[in-house]
């Protein structure tokens, strides 16, 4: 008899503790997520994980981790778009501002050079890789980066002239962030 009551007590004892877990669980949680609403409705941001495990954010914050995608700004862009040149296998691509944006002059889909607007950063050190939005909303990784500690452009593939028909070409399906990088390095991808 004794036995059994010691039984009762330890499995009362581990569902009164898991009860206690999970309401702790839910203060943590955001607010939208009590009220019903799925947490892939809307990017929350990163207050949400400060407000229960602030040194754990105190310690992201700054990192590669946090600085790995952002929209390319002044405060973001390491790159040097003063009209800088850089030239690979014959090809000349010029990097420029225009209007408070970011540009490259470079080959294009169709292998004739255009300028095409920097949508998106990627990465700070050791190099920092410029992204370019294509119709249907593709993020196109261009192939020339910047050496954020030697402060100058290279070419991802200086071995090798990829031509535009290529499927390794930047405006092509090797670079595609959407399908090729975006899996691993962004949440809630919805393609």
């Amino acid at each position: 008899m004794l036995r059994r009551r010691s039984t009762w007590v330890y499995l009362l004892f581990a569902l009164a503790l898991g009860l206690c877990f999970s309401l702790l669980l839910q203060d943590c949680s955001p607010k939208e997520a009590a009220a019903g609403s799925s947490l892939r409705d809307e990017y929350l941001g990163d207050l949400v994980c400060r407000n229960c495990h602030e040194e754990a954010y105190q310690d992201w914050l700054h990192s590669h981790h946090d600085l790995a995608m952002q929209k390319a700004t002044e405060a973001t862009v390491l790159g040097d778009f003063s009209g800088q040149t850089l030239t690979s296998h014959g090809l000349t691509s010029r990097f420029f501002q225009r209007d408070g944006k970011f540009f490259v002059h470079t080959e294009g889909p169709d292998g004739k050079p255009e300028d095409f607007e920097v949508k998106y950063t990627f990465g700070v050190q050791p190099l920092q890789q410029y992204m370019v939005e294509f119709p249907g909303g593709r993020l196109q990784c261009l192939l020339l980066a910047w050496d954020s500690e030697a402060n100058k452009w290279f070419d991802l593939m200086p071995d090798q002239r990829v031509p535009p028909d290529d499927w390794l070409h930047w405006t092509k399906g090797s670079m595609t962030w959407n399908t090729m990088c975006a899996d691993c390095h962004s949440t809630y991808l919805e393609k």
